[in-house]
């Protein structure tokens, strides 16, 4: 079969399914075809695969090639196709493979952003005008679409755009400022995937009783009779509430400033959570101080020769001594009350200058609480004083007492 041409040894594959006669065109081509594949390919084992490729293709449409084909052409054209479709593929996977890969690093990238921007995430916020805002809101928390945010904010899409990647821009500022660098482009995956959270399941329906309860309340409406049942809902759902808001406070990781300079300045900052329990302590502990030594100092009055007090002859006396216990028991009571609503004030004054933006402390109203405190103390310390130099008349004349 050797002294057949290419067309010849077609029809006799074609005509008698002869295995010489594809055999003989296998040998006579197959160097063409494999070089063909190995210059596009520059890959030995997907040249193979290839020339492979291209003599099955040849086998299985022999029955459809006209008689004029020139074999030598047709050949390199398949083995050149298949080669370029080969490629094409290679490159698909090799993409999809290295998007895979960068997206699993995008998102370790993404989960390791979030757990170091999630503290600063509203202070960020909080800094952006009220317009860069919305669209920050709209487009991460409520998870608009551009032309949705530009609908809202009275602009076109294009403008909302430019106007979420300029509060991006100034979120990351604000992030490396706090010591937190990455691209606006993780930043905004990270805030996309992460913000929102599920509510508790009874949350909607716990605040849907308490606030129809409170609205009806407020618009007048009188109710004459609530069923012992509905009053016991009503009180589930404000301490369900309640619980709530207290969990919030004692869990938030929102950042908040804890202490400020002359110039009302804030320089240092925790979370709300740790502020929470920071006047948590002080908020307790201050008052009772003063309570255990009201204590202390009953105690004292009553087992102890000890306590120096004026004219303490009387006021030790065993007649007088009870009496002079007992107040020093509630008058120490009263300094403790002042110096619960002194803490009170000051813890209330930081969580107004924390809603300033920038927080700013005030000092008129540090001025007038610390004025009010240390003005009550001295009153406190008056009373005393004028108590204990004084005898009353009517025992100042009793015999024994000078």
């Amino acid at each position: 079969m050797q002294d057949m041409d290419d067309n010849q040894l077609l029809r006799e594959y074609k005509a008698n399914n002869s295995e010489e006669a594809f055999a003989t065109l296998v040998a006579r081509h197959v160097n063409k075809v494999y070089s063909a594949a190995l210059r596009h390919t520059g890959n030995s084992h997907q040249a193979e695969e290839i020339t492979q490729s291209v003599f099955i293709t040849l086998a299985r449409q022999s029955g459809q090639l006209s008689k004029a084909v020139i074999l030598e052409g047709w050949l390199y054209q398949t083995a050149r196709l298949t080669a370029l479709t080969r490629i094409r593929g290679e490159i698909r996977r090799a993409k999809r493979e290295q998007e895979a890969h960068m997206q699993a690093i995008v998102n370790e990238n993404e989960s390791e952003v979030w757990k170091e921007i999630q503290p600063m995430l509203d202070s960020a916020i909080a800094e952006l005008n009220e317009a860069d805002r919305h669209a920050v809101v709209l487009r991460f928390f409520y998870e608009k679409n551009m032309k949705e945010v530009g609908l809202a904010l009275g602009s076109t899409e294009g403008a909302a755009t430019v106007r979420l990647h300029r509060a991006l821009d100034k979120m990351r500022t604000f992030f490396i400022k706090h010591g937190v660098s990455s691209s606006t482009a993780i930043i905004a995956a990270a805030i996309s995937a992460n913000s929102v959270q599920a509510a508790p399941a009874q949350l909607a329906k716990a605040i849907t009783g308490v606030a129809m309860i409170k609205g009806a309340a407020t618009g007048g409406v009188t109710l004459t009779v609530l069923k012992s049942g509905a009053l016991k809902t009503m009180t589930g759902l404000k301490l369900t509430t309640l619980a709530l808001i207290l969990a919030n406070v004692f869990t938030s990781q929102k950042i908040v400033a804890t202490h400020f300079n002359f110039a009302g300045k804030a320089d240092a900052w925790t979370t709300q959570s740790n502020a929470a329990l920071i006047w948590l302590v002080l908020g307790c502990g201050f008052p009772i101080f003063f309570v255990v030594i009201g204590h202390l100092a009953r105690y004292l009055t009553k087992n102890s020769n000890a306590l120096n007090l004026p004219h303490r002859e009387y006021w030790l006396a065993p007649e007088q001594v009870g009496e002079t216990s007992e107040y020093f028991y509630r008058h120490f009571h009263k300094l403790a009350f002042m110096g619960a609503l002194f803490m009170l004030s000051q813890m209330l004054i930081q969580i107004d200058a924390n809603h300033q933006n920038p927080p700013h402390l005030s000092a008129s109203l540090i001025l007038v609480s610390g004025g009010c405190y240390i003005a009550a103390v001295v009153v406190w310390m008056a009373r005393m004083f004028w108590r204990f130099h004084r005898i009353p008349a009517s025992s100042a004349s009793a015999p024994g007492v000078h």
